[in-house]
């Protein structure tokens, strides 16, 4: 195709000496979607520019405006290439999902330039959100057999509008303003954002004042240096005892945060994060694994960074700032059972189980016990899902995970189906027993955390809280137990940040702990405040309503 050839002469001009700006104004054109000359001329040449994945041109952006160390550029640009990584994942390079977002998404939640095309769409586009709309209303207590249908049929519908010769609009995540990508962030918030560069960290941080560019070099040395963090707190398997017998892995801390973030002399809460009640972070590559609330803030013997402001995630600046659907309601929970509590004693794990389910205050429903449907599905009967099972990325491809192990087999029952489908999603998820790489065969890359939190938040869940690594036991059973209780009152969010302060509070049984070793069953005295119980939960909400 005539796109393909071209976006490949365009990387092989990147070795050459062309003037910044005109190399940038050629990397703007093949790493955008074809526009609409190009589909009135040829429609499958448009096709394969949207297939055609240009991550190297994206890259090469990112580092034009990093020479300027121009912050906001640079943060705007790191939109564009963690989002690719995914679309460049998704059918017709994410085409198909931007039409069914198109459908589905409220006018309050899209940019007005997106609710001005719906209202002047051509008549299938109309139709199809027309459609969408009415599944979603009329969704509420109707057997997912009677709703499957109806949901087929708007797939196939939003697939031909895909490959018709539309320009659509890009709808998810919300487009960030190019002159002021900021301009509605609270004073009280920052970003803090990395992205991986071949050896080097691009690193911004933004606040609604002021926003600082910076680099790091060295990632095999950032490498190790999370790795020894990971080790010290025990995320890492290693002979003899899991947990540590003292809090040298600080020390560990330190070093890697002033590599990560440079400081003056004052402590980091006084100096880059003076008057900074929410920092949000998105990192990439293994600072995926990292809990950056486990980062002191001064010295050795100083307050945690998560005890001083509150930690969250995100997996690319706009996801970080606008919802991809509305605000999460105080419904019923779905509770996908699995055995991470006690493995080995079944009525023991089906006790704890049961303890989660009778907590939440709107009432909940057992998968597959009381709804034999696939996690995908959830949002059918509940506000809500929550996995208490193991969840292993498929390392093939990640959309091709299931989230709890009954739906492996079940029609719909993987990530990529939550992307296909229109029915309505749970405005929050919970996968306690997510499973990252750093316990997988898997070679450790990261990506496996940012991409099941972009394909969530795509699909429209608002909330996402996953672990790192699998704990399980009954420290697991009792941060549930509390997120879900908390759940009828509070926000995801602050449900969370409640039910983790609960747990490190708690009094743990060590024999109650089945990922811990011998070693560590002859501690006298055990609490959930060690960092390997509490700090390896990672939270993803947006900061705008």
């Amino acid at each position: 195709m005539p796109r393909l050839y071209q976006l490949q002469r365009v990387r092989v001009a990147l070795g050459s000496n062309m003037d910044t700006q005109s190399l940038d104004l050629l990397l703007k054109r093949y790493c955008s979607a074809p526009t609409a000359d190009v589909w009135r001329r040829d429609p499958v040449d448009a096709i394969a520019g949207h297939i055609g994945n240009p991550e190297a041109l994206r890259l090469a952006r990112l580092r034009t405006v990093a020479a300027r160390e121009s912050a906001l550029d640079v943060l705007l640009r790191m939109e564009d290439l963690l989002t690719g990584r995914l679309e460049s994942q998704l059918a017709l390079g994410g085409r198909v999902h931007q039409v069914r977002s198109l459908a589905r998404l409220p006018d309050e939640l899209v940019e007005k330039d997106v609710v001005a095309f719906r209202n002047t769409a051509p008549k299938s586009i109309r139709d199809l959100r027309a459609a969408t709309k009415a599944i979603a209303d009329g969704a509420g207590g109707v057997p997912p057999t009677t709703i499957t249908p109806k949901l087929q049929a708007a797939e196939s519908e939003a697939w031909q509008i895909s490959l018709d010769r539309y320009v659509t609009p890009r709808v998810v995540p919300h487009g960030m303003d190019q002159k002021q990508p900021l301009a509605e962030l609270p004073p009280d918030v920052a970003i803090l954002a990395f992205v991986q560069d071949n050896t080097v960290f691009h690193a911004v941080l933004c606040t609604k004042a002021k926003s600082n560019y910076w680099s790091i070099k060295g990632s095999t040395r950032v490498a190790a240096d999370v790795a020894k963090v990971m080790r010290g707190i025990g995320a890492s398997q290693s002979r003899g005892a899991r947990l540590p017998d003292d809090e040298s892995w600080r020390k560990d801390a330190i070093e890697l945060r002033d590599r990560m973030i440079p400081v003056g002399s004052a402590p980091l809460v006084e100096d880059r994060l003076n008057g900074i009640k929410r920092l949000v972070i998105i990192p990439d590559g293994l600072l995926w694994y990292l809990p950056f609330e486990l980062l002191p803030i001064d010295d050795e013997a100083s307050t945690l960074l998560g005890d001083e402001v509150q930690v969250t995630y995100a997996a690319t600046p706009a996801l970080a700032m606008y919802p991809t659907a509305a605000k999460s309601t105080q419904g019923k929970i779905a509770l996908a059972g699995g055995k991470i509590f006690a493995p080995r004693e079944v009525d023991l794990n089906e006790e704890l189980t049961q303890s989660i389910a009778d907590a939440a205050t709107a009432g909940t429903v057992r998968l597959p016990k009381e709804a034999s449907i696939p996690t995908s599905r959830s949002g059918l009967i509940a506000s809500h899902l929550i996995v208490a099972d193991t969840t292993i990325p498929n390392g093939a491809s990640l959309l091709q995970t299931p989230l709890a192990g009954y739906e492996a087999s079940m029609l719909y029952g993987h990530v990529g189906d939550w992307l296909r489908t229109a029915a309505p999603t749970p405005s929050s998820l919970f996968l306690a027993g997510f499973r990252s790489n750093l316990e997988t065969p898997q070679q450790v890359s990261g990506n496996e955390i940012a991409m099941m939190l972009m394909s969530l938040q795509y699909s429209g869940v608002r909330d996402v809280t996953l672990s790192r690594w699998a704990v399980g036991g009954i420290s697991t059973a009792t941060l549930l137990r509390e997120y879900s209780q908390e759940l009828g009152f509070l926000t995801p969010t602050e449900a969370f940040e409640r039910s983790k302060n609960v747990l490190r509070r708690t009094e743990l049984n060590p024999s109650a702990e089945p990922t811990l070793s011998k070693a560590d069953l002859e501690r006298s005295t055990l609490t959930g405040n060690e960092p390997f119980f509490w700090s390896g939960y990672l939270h993803a909400s947006p900061l705008l309503d």
